[in-house]
């Protein structure tokens, strides 16, 4: 790898990737009919994890695994570093080094993540992760490799080229960022203009240009970091999804499936389309999608060769372990039918469904009834049978085959979600709430983006909320969090909310507003169990 880093000089943006967490590949793999590693107690490697934020999120989550993260930006790791020394985790362990220099000496890994790198180390580099993918994982290990993919970036590397020659003639990173800046924003200046014209006498090239406006626009918004890293880098290497099986199988590792589960099961209104991918085998229908969607990234798992023909489970043996939440609204406010002949709908704000088996409109709706929580099959099941029994249903008894399909279907189109672990955060705050440590440091350092138990990113912009997480470590109850609450009203320091008058507090209404954000911080995941 090169001497002198660029992300030294320029640290990239860390954030949770929610489609990386070992919990999420586990629950993809077993979806999909294939075993996976235990999570609990899972020994994770990261190789490329920046200042270790997206391994930090996950070691918070599952305290008996072992996390390692690589990174050859000293900087990045000793930030990470800081991190994990102020929250006193143990089990995680942040190295600056070399990915060519690593070897059996790390020891063996139940998952690997390499998120936002393969595509951007040269050939040697590309082929050494893989190696350590094949003999670093363990038998019926799971790696996670994400990569910018072809035919997608064919158009997008034209952006890279306009950048790449107009940056060329400055040497220093500072400028060539602004530089950069200024050339998007005359691409944006300029495709706003040749907009107020009419784009269609442009013909042919009328594609090229709505690209270009709608890429400038994009990127517009984006930070320096990130439109440096992937524009400016020496290396950004795209590549077409078989040329990367082709590098996975070279070592022995074979296609398990897609991170992004919705990316493997979509559904297209050609029926001719459905009939011809239908013969294909994966692999190859995989790569005719990115042809027909042009696919820009892609997010694979591989897994050995050998743990790759093993006999794939289906129905309950796999649905079994799972957990599921959604937060589809039934199409009627009253209690509907759910045993007369029809389908039912149910729908949020970006996916409609229908349901015709009584059982499946029994489970959705009780998973509607009490979203956001996630059920185990099992409640599931014995919930939506007594709901039915209520409703005089005369079981067939096929009802817990149909439920796993039912389940399986609508978790694989990413409808409801669903996970093979359960939740380590708590809906029901106790007498001495307890916020996730790494989201309260976070606030102590005055960042409002937050990592959840999730492993997701949000946005804390009540203070309210802000004032009284920073509280939650366990040791004060809800009694001496009223008393504080009460202590920064008078102060000034936060605003009631509207619905409270300030002058006339109670204890009775601060012990409500109190509940109120302990509900609205277990809602966001923010409070363990």
């Amino acid at each position: 790898m090169p001497t002198v880093n660029s992300y030294d000089d320029l640290p990239y943006t860390c954030l949770p990737q929610p489609t990386t967490h070992p919990a999420r590949l586990a629950s993809v793999v077993s979806l999909l009919g294939l075993s996976s590693p235990d999570v609990s107690g899972s020994r994770i490697l990261e190789l490329g994890c920046a200042d270790g934020s997206n391994l930090l999120s996950i070691a918070v989550t599952l305290p008996e695994s072992f996390c390692l993260g690589i990174d050859y930006s000293a900087r990045q790791i000793e930030a990470g570093q800081q991190q994990i020394q102020t929250l006193q985790l143990e089990n995680i362990e942040l190295r600056h080094a070399d990915i060519l220099e690593l070897g059996p000496e790390i020891g063996m890994f139940d998952y690997i993540i390499v998120h936002g790198v393969f595509s951007w180390v040269p050939e040697a580099i590309q082929q050494h992760i893989l190696k350590l993918c094949a003999k670093q994982l363990t038998p019926e290990g799971v790696a996670y490799i994400s990569y910018n993919t072809r035919p997608g970036w064919n158009m997008r590397s034209t952006i890279r080229d306009m950048l790449l020659y107009h940056t060329q003639q400055f040497d220093d990173m500072d400028t060539r960022i602004a530089q950069m800046r200024a050339w998007m924003d005359f691409l944006k200046s300029h495709m706003t203009e040749m907009s107020r014209d009419d784009l269609s006498d442009l013909g042919n090239d009328q594609v090229y240009y709505q690209y270009l406006k709608n890429e400038s626009e994009y990127f517009s918004e984006m930070d320096a970091d990130y439109l440096f890293h992937e524009f400016l880098e020496d290396c950004n290497q795209p590549l077409y999804f078989h040329e990367f099986m082709d590098k996975a199988h070279g070592v022995n590792l074979v296609y398990a499936g897609d991170a992004s589960l919705i990316n493997m099961f979509r559904e297209f209104k050609s029926v001719r389309v459905l009939e011809t991918l239908g013969e294909l085998d994966t692999l190859h229908k995989e790569q005719y999608l990115d042809f027909l969607e042009n696919r820009q990234f892609r997010q694979t798992l591989l897994r050995h060769q050998a743990s790759s023909d093993e006999t794939q489970q289906r129905g309950v043996a796999v649905m079994k372990p799972f957990y599921f939440s959604a937060s589809l609204k039934p199409e009627t406010e009253s209690m509907p039918s759910l045993v007369e002949i029809g389908a039912l709908k149910f729908e949020d704000r970006r996916i409609l469904i229908t349901e015709e088996r009584p059982i499946g409109k029994a489970a959705l709706l009780i998973l509607y009834q009490q979203y956001p929580a996630m059920l185990s099959f099992a409640d599931i099941f014995q919930q939506a049978s007594q709901l039915l029994a209520e409703q005089a249903y005369q079981p067939t008894g096929n009802e817990r085959e149909e439920l796993a399909t039912i389940l399986a279907r609508y978790a694989s189109s990413s409808a409801i979600e669903s996970s093979i672990t359960p939740p380590v955060y708590t809906l029901e705050p106790g007498d001495n709430p307890l916020a996730s440590p790494l989201a309260r440091l976070q606030l102590q350092q005055g960042k409002m983006a937050l990592f959840n138990l999730k492993n997701e990113t949000i946005r804390l912009n009540n203070p309210i909320l802000a004032h009284i997480m920073l509280e939650l470590d366990g040791d004060h109850n809800r009694e001496q969090l009223v008393e504080q609450l009460q202590q920064w009203i008078a102060e000034g320091r936060i605003t009631p909310p509207p619905n409270v008058d300030k002058t006339t507090l109670t204890r009775e209404a601060l012990h409500q507003v109190l509940d109120s954000a302990l509900k609205a911080l277990a809602k966001n995941a923010l409070l363990l169990a």
